[in-house]
């Protein structure tokens, strides 16, 4: 794996990762490969600016921790309740230690090869942030389609793998889902309606914390366990990247709203399948290629 990382690197620079805020990579103690590939890939880049953040919950049928969670949530697995605790841990832990404005929380299955295919680089992906960011979702998952280029987050992008946060969301996650060392994991608001069975999952709550928009610039690798949705996404987020970037120009990148022929950046597959293929849309007649 490392060779192909080597190989990949080859092709372009390190340098365009240049200003890379602190990344904070999430990572079990108990898996030391997963640990290695990720500091090997730091180093091939130049990522000196890192940190391992070691999980402390981990899924049980009845864990020693589950006290700590103020919600019922015992209608989820617990491997779903202490993966979102070790996120929020993360999170929190940065937050009350560290005084930088931003950072990037990830999972330890990061791929970073698609940075190969950018035409830009780190510096000027910031300078395009709209002012009002809290969080940008770095990459995402979907059953049927994403987006390629900069968005509003919608609840049909899942997936909180890899985020880049501000302070102002870090602040406002400790202070709606965490106190006196215990986690909420549940958020009712009167806006959205939230399944039963699905309160205390990431998904139901997280990226609402703030203003969130989503930039798919990083994929994942099989390093991590990841479902069928993740696995094809990612599949289908390198395959543009590699093969469909470089007929789109930055502008159209870092821009929404941009008219009728914005389906053209985005990305369809088939979930079933088990990887990405050709989609055709029954309704207007088109094949998209991805």
């Amino acid at each position: 794996m490392m060779d192909e990382l080597k190989l990949e690197l080859n092709t372009s620079s390190p340098s365009k990762l240049d200003g890379l805020p602190k990344i904070i990579y999430r990572n079990n103690d108990s898996d030391v490969h997963a640990k290695e590939s990720m500091e090997e890939q730091f180093s091939l880049w130049g990522i000196k600016n890192y940190q391992r953040h070691s999980n402390k919950y981990h899924g049980d049928t009845n864990p020693d921790w589950k006290d700590i969670v103020l919600d019922n949530v015992t209608m989820l697995p617990w491997t779903d309740v202490s993966y979102s605790l070790n996120l929020i841990d993360s999170i929190i832990e940065w937050y009350d230690s560290e005084s930088s404005e931003t950072c990037i929380f990830a999972d330890d299955g990061l791929d970073l090869s698609v940075v190969n295919s950018w035409m830009f680089d780190w510096k000027f992906l910031e300078h395009q942030l709209p002012y009002n960011w809290d969080c940008i979702q770095l990459y995402t998952s979907s059953r049927r389609s994403i987006k390629m280029h900069l968005h509003p987050w919608v609840n049909t992008n899942k997936s909180q793998r890899c985020f880049m946060i501000s302070r102002t969301f870090a602040k406002r996650l400790k202070q709606f889902h965490f106190a006196d060392n215990k986690y909420k994991l549940a958020y009712e608001t009167p806006n959205k309606s939230v399944k039963f069975e699905e309160y205390g999952l990431l998904d139901t709550f997280f990226f609402d914390i703030g203003v969130t928009y989503t930039l798919p610039v990083f994929a994942f690798n099989n390093t991590c366990k990841l479902s069928v949705e993740e696995r094809v996404g990612s599949d289908a987020i390198k395959y543009w990247w590699k093969y469909k970037s470089n007929k789109f120009s930055n502008f159209e990148f870092f821009h929404y709203n941009k008219g009728d022929g914005e389906w053209k950046m985005e990305v369809m597959f088939d979930t079933q399948g088990g990887r990405p293929e050709v989609y055709m849309d029954e309704v207007e007649g088109i094949m998209i290629w991805i």
